[in-house]
């Protein structure tokens, strides 16, 4: 089973068919990172790539919330809604 990508949102446009779309950067989760085998990553942890992708609108899951580690300790982010949770580092856009 294959996970949602999480990604940042760096532009929104239309093309001239009337189709919407986004520029966003990935996140990659640590099965998708080369690393060495003693590294611990938190519960949901993810870190953020250098790969800058289009996406329709459509493929766009849910909103969620990527906090650096030092935030995550410090409290909720503004703007949470209330049904939504804060668990650990690491939550983003979901494609």
């Amino acid at each position: 089973l294959t996970k949602p990508i999480v990604a940042q949102i760096f532009r929104l446009w239309q093309d001239p068919k009337g189709q919407r779309w986004i520029n966003a950067c990935w996140y990659y989760r640590p099965e998708q990172t080369v690393h060495h085998e003693d590294k611990h990553f938190y519960e949901h942890e993810v870190a953020k790539s250098t790969q800058y992708r289009d996406h329709a609108i459509e493929e766009v899951i849910d909103r969620c919330f990527v906090m650096f580690v030092t935030r995550f300790f410090k409290g909720r982010p503004r703007g949470l809604p209330a049904g939504k949770s804060v668990r650990s580092p690491g939550e983003g856009l979901r494609l």
